[in-house]
C-alpha cells in the first residue's frame, strides 16, 4: 500500500517536526553530519542531502517529500501490479472506512472490519498537532517557493495511484 500525502501538508509538517527535531531531539536521526551547517539532521535523509546546505527548512522539507517519494515511486514499479494499492491520505483522514475499503478487499478481508471515522482515527505516533484541514496554510508563505518543484511528482503520484 502507498499512502501518499499532497506536498503542501506534508511539508509543512516535516518543518514542523525539524522545529521541534532541533528543539527537542525528537526527530533527530543524525547528528554532527560532516560538512553541514547544522547540528542536527531530522527525519529522512534522502540521497543528495548535501545540496540542502544553507537552505532553508522549507527548502530542505521539500527535499525530503521528493527525495522519499521517487524512491517509493522507483520501488513500486518493481511490484507485481495485482499486491499494490495507492490511498489519499486527504482521503484517509476524512472518510477511513471508504479509503481502506480497496486496501481491504486488496487483502481479501472485508471492508466492514474498518470501521473508524475521521473522529475516531488514531492518530501516528509521530503526531505533533492532529491533523485539521488546511493546517498548512500557516506555513504557505514559507512553502509557496518550493511548490512548484515538487507538484510535477505529485501529478505522477496521484496518476499512479488513480490505476490502483
Amino acid at each position: 500500500m502507498f499512502l501518499y500525502r499532497e506536498p503542501r501538508e506534508t511539508i509543512a509538517s516535516l518543518i514542523e517536526g525539524w522545529h521541534v527535531g532541533e528543539r527537542t531531539g525528537q526527530f533527530v536521526t543524525f547528528r554532527n553530519l560532516p560538512r553541514w551547517d547544522r547540528d542536527v539532521w531530522c527525519l529522512a535523509l534522502p540521497s543528495g542531502w548535501r545540496a540542502m546546505k544553507g537552505r532553508s527548512l522549507a527548502e530542505i522539507a521539500a527535499f525530503q517529500w521528493h527525495g522519499c517519494n521517487t524512491a517509493i515511486l522507483k520501488e513500486l514499479t518493481n511490484m507485481a501490479s495485482e499486491r499494490l494499492a495507492g490511498l489519499s491520505y486527504g482521503a484517509l483522514i476524512s472518510h477511513p472506512a471508504d479509503a481502506l475499503a480497496p486496501v481491504a478487499r486488496l487483502m481479501q478481508i472485508s471492508p466492514d472490519a474498518f470501521e473508524w471515522t475521521a473522529a475516531t482515527l488514531p492518530l501516528s505516533a509521530s503526531t505533533i498537532s492532529p491533523p485539521r484541514a488546511e493546517k498548512w496554510r500557516l506555513r504557505e508563505p514559507e512553502i509557496a517557493p518550493s511548490i512548484e518543484d515538487v507538484e510535477p511528482l505529485y501529478r505522477q503520484m496521484r496518476k499512479w495511484s488513480a490505476h490502483y
